[in-house]
Formats: C-alpha cells, structure tokens, sequence
C-alpha cells in the first residue's frame, strides 16, 4: 500500500529519524543473536534505516525494499556509499529472491502499512535462513485504540 500524505511525511521527518536510530534500533540490537551477514530492510524509506544496519550489524550484504519509488530514490541518496547495498522496488508480501537468502529481516513499523500482512510474514519467513532472525518494531493495537491512535487511524489509512 503506497502512503497517502500525512503517512509520507511522517516517516520523512527528523522527529521519525531519531526515533528510529535512539529508540527502536538499540532495541532490536540488544534482542539480536546472529552474526548478520546478509541483510534484508522491508520498506526502508528513505534509508535511514539502512545506515543504522550497516552501522549495527556491519553486513556483507544489505537489500533495501519498499514498494514506493519516490522512496527508492531518496535511499539510493541518503545510501550512496553504503558499502555491498542494493535499494529496490519491491513488495514486502511477493519477496523476489530464493527460500533461505538472509540471515536477518528487518522491519523499522511497516508490517502495518501492509494490507496482507500475513502474506508478507510469511514471505519473510521463506526467505530467511535456518537460524535467521525477524527483527521488527511495530505499532500494537493498543497504540491504535487510546488517546491519538482513534483519530490517525482514519486519516493514515491502516489495514
């Protein structure tokens, strides 16, 4: 599912840029346990999320996918000289590489964006090594029922 406006600016703020790098990396690091040699972002953005990867996990390998090319083309800018990095169009739910390529998946709060998000779980799960590891940072239901969360779920338009 492509953003509408509100949802695009708020992944391509500063505020979103620091929590993700301060907040949720740090997390997802401390609960990791695989030497990441290759690794696969689901909807990296802008690719701010692809900095703080190769930062993190130093990967041979880093792929970088999300389904809007307006985004593509801010990451293959902000990741220009990300060593062994690829940024492409792609669908997080129809994942176009073999059973068993990465050791690590990440996801910085996308799943939510996705309307068959089973469809991509899954897909994350075949392409995954044995071993491998899902890292993800995502909005709960509850973030979606209280306070703020009512009134943005009509505008951002979540499955």
């Amino acid at each position: 599912m492509l953003m509408n406006s509100v949802e695009y600016w708020g992944v391509n703020n500063p505020v979103r840029a620091l929590v993700q790098r301060h907040y949720e990396a740090p997390r997802l690091k401390a609960v990791s346990r695989v030497k990441a040699a290759s690794v696969l972002e689901i909807g990296c953005g802008q690719g701010i999320g692809a900095k703080i990867i190769h930062e993190m996990f130093e990967p041979e390998k880093y792929v970088g996918i999300d389904l809007d090319p307006r985004m593509i083309d801010r990451a293959r800018k902000k990741g220009a000289g990300l060593p062994n990095s690829t940024f492409t169009e792609g669908d997080a739910a129809h994942l176009d590489f073999p059973d068993g390529t990465f050791d690590l998946v990440v996801d910085f709060g996308i799943i939510h964006h996705i309307p068959n998000w089973r469809d991509a779980l899954a897909e994350v799960h075949r392409t995954l090594k044995t071993g491998g590891e899902f890292l993800f940072e995502e909005l709960s239901v509850e973030t979606w029922n209280r306070g703020i969360g009512k009134p943005l779920k009509s505008v951002l338009e979540h499955p």
